[in-house]
């Protein structure tokens, strides 16, 4: 059955947007640059064009990552302070909320969650349901070369969709996930 990419508003209408949107050739070029740099890989200065093998290997050699440093530098830095709610309004905090924090694996996804908004200038970020093992939300730092969302005008920190592209190599399958 054929999905309809023609109803505005539809899933597949959604799905089509949001494939063009995830495959923008420049937002693509940018984040591939930029994670060239974070790599420690930017692209090499020109020169020395009639001995490019030798001169090339010699700019490898000699490349400083800042990219990586500073990003880290920074990175290291965010860390959370405490946690307040609504359920608890003293100086210390809702403890319950920290309690989930910790259960939920936070301090490794938000470490992830930083590093790749100080690399790319963006990420997202999917929560989802309660884990059985630990009774928390699932919550998952998602790379930006794979996921766009589409912000709403009227509440740009709410998406209207958004469309997550994987390949699984267990089973040797490209998957995409609409939201």
């Amino acid at each position: 059955m054929p999905i309809d990419v023609q109803q505005a508003g539809s899933p597949g209408w959604w799905l089509r947007r949001m494939f063009f949107m995830l495959g923008n050739q420049k937002r693509q070029t940018r984040l591939t640059r930029l994670r060239s740099y974070r790599r420690g890989d930017p692209p090499a200065p020109s020169g020395a064009e009639g001995a490019r093998e030798v001169y090339d290997a010699f700019v490898r050699k000699a490349r400083l990552n800042l990219a990586e440093l500073i990003t880290s530098a920074l990175g290291d830095r965010i860390q959370p302070t405490g946690f307040q709610t609504g359920v608890d309004d003293d100086e210390t905090g809702d403890e319950e909320a920290g309690k989930m924090w910790r259960r939920a694996g936070m301090d490794v996804t938000s470490a992830n969650v930083h590093d790749m908004v100080l690399t790319y200038g963006e990420t997202y970020v999917i929560v989802g349901p309660r884990s059985q093992l630990t009774g928390a939300p699932i919550v998952t730092a998602e790379d930006p070369r794979f996921i766009v969302g589409d912000p709403d005008p009227a509440e740009p920190m709410m998406l209207r969709a958004a469309l997550k592209v994987v390949y699984d190599d267990t089973t040797d399958e490209d998957r995409a996930y609409l939201y």
